[in-house]
């Protein structure tokens, strides 16, 4: 398996614009290598997230965010190791949009389903999600340790599922409904299907009283 090491040169490639206005001092370019060298030793000895997370409130849902640049540099760099390793792309809404529209254009008979899966962050079984990536031997066992201890940090808030405001719970809820992309994707009726995060819209010949198992 081929995976982006936790050196502070691809650390450094992490920090972000928001990760300047939030913190002045990142502007010097010095300040963001410094932050980036303290997140490989942070990587190397192995104390990712030992400060724990920091709780937030987010549209009335439990959200977190980290407490400290380093943990929040290895997380984006487990994040990119995640979408490399499972080749993780999220398609726009624009994209969406333009593309239904060809297809809306076929003129031939068709039936629109849109389903929406209510509380999906919430109702993940992060442990169950655990196991299957542990079992898929695609993610390398420095990684999955990271992962370990994100679980563990969400257990000492007593969070269930996966909390929003981070990007690494993003990219583990996609891996979730890999799964279902490829089940709709595979059916012979289904002429269009798209997903944006929980949002899912598919395009099919089939009959309307027509139904599907998954």
């Amino acid at each position: 398996m081929e995976q982006l090491s936790y050196t502070y040169s691809n650390l450094l490639e992490c920090i972000t614009y928001s990760d300047l206005m939030e913190n002045k001092s990142l502007i010097d370019y010095s300040a963001r290598v410094l932050a980036s060298k303290s997140a490989q030793r942070k990587a190397a000895e192995k104390s990712f997230l030992e400060d724990g997370v920091k709780e937030i409130n987010i549209s009335g849902k439990k959200g977190i965010k980290f407490k400290t640049i380093e943990d929040k540099l290895i997380s984006r760099l487990l994040v990119r190791n995640l979408k490399k390793s499972y080749k993780i792309s999220r398609v726009n809404r624009h994209d969406i949009i333009k593309n239904l529209i060809i297809n809306l254009k076929d003129g031939s008979p068709y039936n629109i389903a849109r389903l929406d899966i209510k509380s999906f962050y919430d109702s993940i079984d992060f442990k169950v999600l655990l196991d299957k990536i542990v079992s898929d031997g695609k993610v390398s066992r420095y990684d999955i340790n990271l992962l370990y201890k994100f679980k563990d940090s969400l257990d000492q808030k007593m969070i269930s599922g996966l909390p929003r405001g981070i990007s690494l719970s993003a990219t583990l809820a996609e891996l979730c409904l890999q799964e279902i992309d490829s089940f709709f994707l595979k059916e012979k009726d289904v002429f269009y299907y798209s997903r944006f995060v929980d949002d899912i819209l598919i395009i099919h010949h089939g009959g309307n009283n027509k139904t599907v198992h998954y």
